[in-house]
This record gives structure tokens, C-alpha cells and sequence, in this order.
């Protein structure tokens, strides 16, 4: 981790990293998700970028796997949504659509037009990166290799003097949304 903080300005172990284990014991190959995997989505609103992660749970292990992303920069709600809804409207999801109003109304609002099994998302900061530590921790929590964009956030999520730096971490922060109970 010392070799990835001086030669590419990763934030390493010791000096900040929010996520105490190296993408390499996170990162899989992708493989076939047993259709009896429940799966879901998790959405990070937001106007420069919004992030959408595809999950699988796998109850019997209880492992969860992000399986695919959408990182998609300035995209309407109803776009994103249209994306997701592609996948099947029949998927339940979690997501951070409230902050943002839009012509006076949330965008939740907007959202669940499209998407009516999105619920809000628990937005505890410290809670959801504890969840997702301990999934870390235990090998509980796996992201597919090509899941770009997550993995590129998750090397550089970091904290200066204790708080999260609030740059370059939707996928950090929809991941933290999937990842809460």
C-alpha cells in the first residue's frame, strides 16, 4: 500500500484511507449470479455524477457482490432512472435522491415515478462505512472487476483531520447505502 501511496497517490493504511483493505482483496472476476441470489440496486444522485450499483446477495453466505455499475455524468433523473429501469422494474433499490429538488420537487418523488420499488436510503455517514468495513473485514463484501469507477473511488475514498473528503465518492457513497441493512 506504501508503493500505490507514493507512486499513484493512492491514500494508503496509514495515512487516511477511509477502507483498510487493498482493492485486491475486494476486486473478483466476474462469474454467472445464481438466479436464487437476491438482487437490488443502490443510486447516488447527483448532477455531475450519478452512481447506480447492481447487487447480488448471496443468503446462504451472506456475501454481498456489486455486479455492475452505471457512473453516469449529467444525466436527468428520468435518464438514470430509464437506465435502471432497463434492468427490470422489478428491482428493489435504495437510493440518495432527497437533497436535490428540481422545478420545486424532490427528486425522490421523481425517481419513484419510474422506479416504485426505490426506497430512501439510510444516509448515516459513519454507520454505513462501519457496515461496510465489517462486510470487508469478514470477506463478506466483493466487487466485480468490472466495476471501473467503484474501484478506482474505493482506492482514493480518504479522510483529511478525520472527515470524509467529499470528492470523487458517489460510488463510495451508494456502495455505503447497498451495504446498510
Amino acid at each position: 500500500h506504501l508503493k500505490d501511496a507514493r507512486s499513484k497517490g493512492i491514500p494508503s493504511m496509514g495515512t487516511g484511507a477511509v477502507y483498510l483493505f487493498a482493492v485486491e482483496a475486494v476486486r473478483i472476476d466476474p462469474f454467472p449470479v445464481p438466479p436464487y441470489f437476491r438482487r437490488g440496486f443502490a443510486l447516488d444522485d447527483g448532477w455531475n455524477v450519478s452512481a447506480v450499483g447492481f447487487l447480488a446477495y448471496d443468503n446462504d453466505h451472506d456475501i454481498l457482490y456489486l455486479t455492475n455499475e452505471l457512473y453516469l455524468k449529467e444525466h436527468r433523473p428520468e435518464q438514470v432512472a430509464g437506465f435502471v429501469k432497463a434492468r427490470g422494474d422489478w428491482l428493489p433499490g435504495v437510493g440518495d435522491a432527497a437533497a436535490r429538488t428540481r422545478d420545486g420537487v424532490q427528486v425522490i418523488t421523481i425517481y419513484q415515478r419510474f422506479l416504485p420499488k426505490l426506497s430512501l436510503a439510510d444516509k448515516e455517514v459513519e454507520a454505513g462505512i462501519y457496515d461496510v468495513q465489517m462486510r470487508l473485514a469478514s470477506g463478506r463484501l466483493k466487487i466485480f472487476s468490472t466495476c471501473q469507477n467503484t474501484l478506482w473511488e474505493y482506492q482514493r475514498y480518504h479522510r483529511d483531520e478525520g472527515k470524509i473528503v467529499k470528492r470523487d465518492d458517489h460510488a463510495m457513497d451508494m456502495l455505503r447505502y447497498g451495504c446498510r441493512p
